[in-house]
């Protein structure tokens, strides 16, 4: 019997494949992560076919070890399927690889979903016209005593000069 089919290195779990789990080296690579609930999550998964493949499944597994997606994948690839988790938390996903002889060969990764960070609001940023109006109505009333006070002295020095 063959070694039947198995990962690229290095192999996904390993400390070197979490530290970038976005490298072309890897076999297995979810993206984005952390990836925000209710977007899209791609994960890649490349398998070397040694001895012919018979069968590639894609499993991902939710936060509360629930199956949220089981994919059968076309032989041959690409080995892609796109996910969109809808709870927070860490997602498994686990690869089943079988070739011809029937050896299996199993990969995992972890990925996280988080909320979503809401956009500040055009009130928080900028809060409404009706908040200035004191401060307006009080420097419309500043600017009309200062011309009134101007006006005055002008008025009194063109007198003292006649």
């Amino acid at each position: 019997m063959g070694e039947g089919p198995r990962a690229r290195s290095p192999i996904p779990g390993s400390p070197a494949a979490r530290a970038e789990p976005h490298s072309q080296d890897e076999s297995l690579s979810a993206t984005p992560d952390p990836v925000t609930i209710d977007n899209e999550c791609l994960v890649h998964v490349d398998v070397i076919e040694e001895f012919g493949l018979r069968n590639v499944t894609v499993e991902i597994w939710d936060p509360n070890d629930e199956l949220a997606l089981r994919q059968n994948m076309q032989v041959g690839g690409p080995y892609e399927v796109t996910f969109v988790p809808g709870m927070t938390g860490s997602h498994v996903v686990k690869v089943i690889a079988i070739d011809e002889s029937g050896n299996v060969a199993v990969d995992s990764l972890t990925f996280t979903a988080k909320e979503a960070t809401k956009p500040p609001t055009s009130e928080t940023d900028h809060p409404p016209v009706t908040d200035y109006l004191p401060i307006l109505l009080a420097a419309a009333i500043l600017a009309i005593v200062l011309m009134a006070v101007c006006v005055v002295l002008l008025v009194r020095r063109k007198r003292r000069r006649s």
